[in-house]
C-alpha cells in the first residue's frame, strides 16, 4: 500500500505541474482518490506500528521498553502531521481552483509535504526494523 500511496502521490505532483489527465481522471479526482488511499494506508501503518510496539514492549528489557515508547510516539506525531499535511495541500487545490490561492504555493506546499511523506516512510521502517531486532534479541537472551 505505501508504494501505491507513494506512486499515486508521484502521479499527482505530476499531472499538477502538466495539467494533462492521467487514467481519464482530472486533477482534483485524482487528488481526491489520493487522498483517501493516503489516510487509509498511512492510519493502517500507524496502527499496525502502534500495536506492534505495545506487543513487544512486555518482551523486552525496561531501556529497551522506554526506546520502543519514545519511537511509538515519534511514528504516531509524525504521522499524523503527514496526514494533515497531505490533506490540507488536497482541501488548498479547491481554493487554487477559485482563484484564492496561487497555484505555486499550492505546488510549494505539496512539495514540502511529499518530503515529509518520505522522511516519516523512513522512520516507520527504523521503527518497525528496531522492533524486529528488540524482539529477536530477547528472544536470544531468554535461550
Amino acid at each position: 500500500m505505501m508504494g501505491i500511496t507513494t506512486l499515486l502521490l508521484m502521479l499527482t505532483g505530476f499531472q499538477g505541474l502538466t495539467q494533462i489527465q492521467i487514467f481519464q481522471l482530472s486533477h482534483p479526482s485524482l487528488g481526491l482518490m489520493t487522498t483517501l488511499i493516503f489516510a487509509f494506508t498511512e492510519t493502517f501503518t500507524i496502527t499496525f506500528i502502534s500495536a506492534l510496539v505495545k506487543s513487544v514492549t512486555p518482551i523486552v528489557n525496561k531501556d529497551t521498553s522506554k526506546v520502543l515508547s519514545d519511537i511509538r510516539s515519534l511514528v504516531y506525531r509524525q504521522g499524523m502531521l503527514s496526514l494533515l499535511w497531505i490533506t490540507v495541500v488536497f482541501l488548498l487545490g479547491g481554493a487554487v481552483d477559485t482563484n484564492l490561492l496561487p497555484p505555486f504555493l499550492h505546488g510549494m506546499i505539496f512539495l514540502l509535504g511529499f518530503v515529509h511523506y518520505f522522511y516519516v516512510l523512513k522512520l516507520q521502517h527504523q521503527s518497525f526494523g528496531y522492533c524486529l531486532n528488540s524482539t529477536d534479541e530477547s528472544i536470544i537472551s531468554e535461550e
